[in-house]
């Protein structure tokens, strides 16, 4: 490149003052900012500009150089260190919202004839909820972000083949891990899906490329313009094989990130589409240096660019998802939630409108399939009308009298499916039977003051970490020494369930107390901003019958739950499917509006 080449003109990059503060919910199917491994969103018929290869005049390709399927790299590349000892650091980036992930991707030689690649990254997944309170206005969800992240690991041959994989992949509370192995012309998938595992057997005959195969064909091998090479990839997300072409294309003006922000620069381009038999296909451009390192991607139709940066970069500028330890976080406008032991907190709640609702003068639909706050203990509930309703929570029971009939009390009957053992649920497993006898004696307690005790064994035994596994039976809980509030419960669960106690799990959200909720946190003097919010984050707890009524316990804490948690859905985990669980809390945050109309603090 020559130096008169780059422009003078900086574009500042612009960051979020709170990672949940504004949101593009459309990238939740581009996690990966590697150059296959995304989830395909765009068909390449469906453009409404083709590619300039795609319409090319035959005689203005006539001299392309095309390099056989499967390789990867010219034939005159030689091996060098340079090519196999690197380590690159990329940053996600979104107008107007900034850098909203990013992730590092190290190559290394382990031994003679094996090279070792890795990738870690971190997403923040965001839905934006709207400041226009108006009986007109749109009707939006709270605001909320869910954290995807991603540690995979590759093992080459020397020569660039593909042998085994292992990858951890986290979408918010949840974590899957993936074991692939290429063995002759078989690959072998083993996945913990935790709740169920899964293996299959693919064949495939010839070399196999992995998620980071264009990123190592155009090191150190930039393509000519009009060159192509081909290659079948594994995509270890998607558990499937594509087709890969990578094309060179002109030179072109594209932004890159330096010290002084993004800048416009000229660099080398090229396309790369991945083809998936089903019918799918991704389109991806990358934009790099003389020496072929990738300085800047973008899948055609996203609002999002990846820029490479350096470590420094990337440990200010990704500081927001870097140092996020909650899986998921939500952003409740409305009064402001005072630090402090919280007494009572009331709720107001806009349901997700039916097709009746909206532009007419019907009444609204009562439709069964319409997603409501459920009553809880100490959880109370009023139906204001078929779209809205009011929600108490209190840290001590609220009388039926003092309710006057006028909100919904829990007083559900135990049913058999709240002692019943479940693969989750496994209280006869050795280590939840290890855990009881640590616990005192139960002889002679009644079933409240069994609660309250094994409650703080749970929470003695175990530290809390909120990106633990998510799910895992509760034997397998009672083996670790960390878990996250979801394990917690179902450990918990399976030892009152043990002890002959009814248990079902609450999962909700906690209010944090003390943090920064969100950019609005200071107070506004324009009468048309935005309320403050509270920022809660994702959090499951314990319900269990004693003899009088159910108790609420957080087995995080020891102790019962704050009028601070408040309860989205209750469920005996009779049918718990670790594939559907994020789907359905995020479907529950997307269905609702809440605010905060009161908070009572000690």
């Amino acid at each position: 490149m020559k130096d008169g080449s780059m422009m003078t003109e900086k574009i500042r990059l612009s960051l979020p003052r709170c990672f949940v503060g504004k949101a593009v919910w459309g990238l939740v199917a581009g996690l990966l900012l590697v150059g296959c491994d995304v989830p395909d969103r765009h068909d390449i018929e469906m453009f409404r500009k083709p590619a300039v290869w795609e319409v090319a005049a035959p005689q203005e390709r006539s001299d392309e150089v095309r390099i056989e399927k499967t390789s990867l790299l010219p034939p005159s590349a030689e091996p060098s260190p340079a090519r196999e000892n690197w380590q690159f650091w990329y940053l996600h980036h979104v107008e107007p919202d900034g850098v909203i992930g990013g992730g590092m991707m190290q190559s290394q030689r382990t031994t003679s004839d094996q090279i070792k690649l890795t990738l870690n990254e971190r997403t923040l997944i965001k839905m934006r909820g709207g400041k226009d309170t108006s009986p007109d206005a749109p009707w939006r969800p709270n605001a909320h972000a869910c954290l995807n992240a991603n540690e995979q690991t590759f093992w080459h041959s020397s020569e660039g083949q593909l042998l085994r994989t292992e990858c951890r992949v986290r979408r918010g509370p949840l974590q899957t891990t993936k074991f692939i192995e290429l063995s002759g012309d078989t690959i072998r998938f083993d996945v913990d899906h935790l709740t169920s595992r899964a293996k299959k057997n693919v064949p495939h005959q010839g070399p196999l490329g992995g998620p980071l195969a264009v990123y190592q064909s155009l090191l150190g091998n930039p393509l000519r313009s009009r060159e192509r090479r081909e290659a079948t990839v594994l995509l270890p997300i998607q558990e499937t094989l594509a087709a890969l072409l990578i094309r060179g294309r002109s030179d072109a003006l594209a932004k890159r990130m330096t010290d002084q922000g993004l800048v416009l620069d000229s660099l080398h381009e090229a396309v790369a589409v991945v083809s998936i038999a089903d019918g799918r296909q991704r389109e991806r451009y990358y934009w790099y240096d003389d020496e072929g390192v990738v300085q800047a991607t973008n899948i055609t139709g996203e609002s999002r660019f990846t820029y490479r940066c350096d470590e420094a970069q990337y440990a200010e500028l990704g500081e927001a998802f870097l140092e996020n330890v909650y899986p998921i976080t939500i952003q409740l406008p409305g009064k402001p939630i005072p630090p402090g032991n919280v007494k009572q907190l009331a709720i107001n709640v806009d349901l997700s409108p039916q097709p009746d609702d909206v532009g007419g003068n019907a009444e609204p639909a009562s439709a069964p399939e319409r997603l409501r706050l459920p009553v809880a203990p100490r959880q109370y509930v009023q139906s204001l009308d078929a779209g809205h309703q009011r929600v108490i929570t209190a840290a001590q029971p609220v009388s039926a009298k003092k309710l006057a009939g006028r909100f919904e009390i829990f007083e559900s009957p135990s049913r058999a499916a709240d002692t019943a053992a479940t693969p989750i649920v496994d209280y006869r497993s050795a280590g939840v039977r290890k855990m009881l006898a640590v616990a005192t004696s139960m002889t002679g307690m009644s079933n409240q003051e069994k609660a309250i005790e094994l409650n703080r064994t749970v929470h003695s035994l175990l530290s809390f970490e909120p990106l633990s596994v998510g799910i895992r039976p509760a034997g397998a809980v009672a083996e670790a020494n960390i878990a996250d509030s979801t394990e917690h419960a179902i450990l918990l669960i399976a030892m009152l369930r043990a002890r002959g106690v009814p248990a079902r799990m609450a999962l909700g959200m906690r209010h944090l107390s003390g943090q920064a909720a969100s950019e609005t946190d200071s107070a506004e003097t324009d009468a048309e901003a935005e309320q403050p919010s509270s920022r809660f984050v994702y959090h499951a707890w314990v319900i269990a019958k004693t003899e009088d009524d159910w108790i609420s316990l957080d087995p995080t804490t020891g102790s019962e739950t704050s009028a601070d948690c408040i309860a989205l859905k209750i469920d005996d985990l009779s049918d718990l499917d670790a594939k559907t669980f994020v789907d359905q809390y995020l479907a529950i945050l997307a269905s609702l509006r809440m605010t905060v109309s009161a908070a009572l603090v000690q």
